[in-house]
C-alpha cells in the first residue's frame, strides 16, 4: 500500500526533478519509488483523485460551525437581513453558507479550527459591511447539539414553564460567575448554566414582555439569547 510519506517523498523528487536533475542520473528518491512499484502513471493519477477544495469529499471533511450574531434587526438602525449575512460569510470565503430566520443565525463550513480567529474574521466583517459592530458567538457543530440537548432535558424537569429562553455565551463563566448568575434566581424562575448556555427558565406569572426579568444579562458578558424553540429547530436542521 503506497503510503502519504512515500508521496512526500517522492513529490520532493518531482520538484527537483523539474528544477533540472535531467542529465545528473537518477534520483535515489525515484529508485525508491520505483522500487515500490509506483509508476510515473498511477502516481499521477492517484493525485488528481486526491479531494480538492469544492469537491464533495472535501468539503464534507471541513468542521461545521453556527454563529450567533448579537442585536440584529431589532430596530432600524441595526439592520442586517439574512441574505446579506450569507453574502459577508461567503466573502470570507466560508463554505456552505446557511442562515435561518431573520435573528441573525448562521451556519457554514471552514478549515480555520480557532474560535477566536472565526469569530474575530466574521466581526471584522460584518463591521466592514454594516458600518457597526455585530458582536458574534460561535459554536461548533457538537457544541451546540450538547446545548439542544440541555434545552430538552430542562424542559422536560420543567414542563409547567411560561418560556425558556437560552442566552449563548462567548466564553464560559468561571465558577464564581456562574454561581452569581445562578443566584439571580426567584420566584419568577431560576437561571441554570450549562457551559456557555445559560438557561432562563421563566415561570408562569413574570412580567409577560419584560426583556430581562431575572436581571441576569448584566452578569453574562458577550451573549445573544434564543427561544428555546428557535435552538431546538437550529439543532434540527444544522447538527
Amino acid at each position: 500500500m503506497w503510503t502519504r510519506n512515500e508521496y512526500a517523498f517522492d513529490d520532493r523528487v518531482s520538484i527537483r526533478h523539474r528544477r533540472g536533475r535531467e542529465g545528473r542520473g537518477p534520483s535515489p528518491w525515484r529508485k525508491w519509488s520505483w522500487f515500490c512499484g509506483e509508476s510515473d502513471h498511477l502516481r499521477h493519477l492517484d493525485q488528481t483523485e486526491r479531494p480538492r477544495t469544492g469537491s464533495i469529499g472535501y468539503n464534507e471533511r471541513v468542521p461545521t460551525y453556527l454563529a450567533f450574531l448579537r442585536a440584529v434587526n431589532l430596530g432600524a438602525k441595526r439592520v442586517f437581513p439574512k441574505d446579506d449575512i450569507r453574502r459577508v460569510v461567503e466573502g470570507v470565503g466560508f463554505i456552505a453558507v446557511e442562515t435561518y430566520i431573520n435573528t441573525g443565525n448562521v451556519r457554514f463550513r471552514t478549515s480555520m479550527r480557532s474560535r477566536a480567529r472565526i469569530e474575530s474574521a466574521l466581526e471584522a466583517a460584518f463591521a466592514a459591511d454594516r458600518g457597526f459592530d455585530v458582536p458574534t458567538i460561535v459554536f461548533s457543530q457538537e457544541e451546540f447539539r450538547r446545548v439542544a440537548e440541555d434545552v430538552a432535558e430542562l424542559s422536560a424537569a420543567h414542563p409547567a414553564l411560561a418560556r425558556h429562553y437560552v442566552y449563548l455565551l462567548k466564553e464560559p463563566p468561571a465558577h464564581e460567575e456562574r454561581a452569581a448568575i445562578e443566584a439571580t434566581s426567584s420566584g419568577e424562575g431560576r437561571m441554570v448554566v450549562r457551559g456557555r448556555a445559560a438557561h432562563a427558565l421563566l415561570s408562569p406569572g413574570y412580567q409577560e414582555g419584560e426583556v430581562d426579568p431575572l436581571a441576569a444579562a448584566k452578569l453574562l458578558g458577550v451573549a445573544t439569547n434564543r427561544t428555546h424553540t428557535v435552538v431546538t429547530a437550529l439543532a434540527a436542521r444544522w447538527c
